[in-house]
């Protein structure tokens, strides 16, 4: 496995975790504008938090979870970096799930 940020002590982290807020900023994703012109739309952390927490315990809770966690999970990355789908699916997933994650990125 990649060990890039092992460097970086615990304390730092706490700190970046200590200073998060409700409301606060952790990314942005665009619109496709479909109606209008592409807007920016704000995430949250406690809005992904939120997500993930849901999708988690509905998870769990039917028995989804047949994969090792031990396991990397393997993903394609088609989307644009900025959709939500790309962010959720490829990006957020691999801190909430503990698991590594591979993505590789189409051409």
């Amino acid at each position: 496995m990649n060990q890039v940020g092992s460097e970086i002590g615990n304390g730092v982290i706490y700190k970046r975790v200590k200073n998060q807020t409700p409301g606060q900023c952790c990314n942005l994703v665009y619109t496709s504008g479909t109606t209008g012109d592409p807007k920016a739309v704000m995430l949250s952390h406690d809005n992904l938090t939120w997500t993930w927490s849901l999708y988690n315990n509905l998870k769990y809770a039917q028995n989804l979870d047949a994969i090792s966690p031990k396991k990397p999970i393997k993903i394609v990355s088609f989307l644009p970096l900025s959709h939500i789908t790309a962010q959720m699916a490829d990006f957020t997933r691999q801190i909430v799930s503990a698991r590594p994650v591979q993505i590789t990125f189409a051409p």
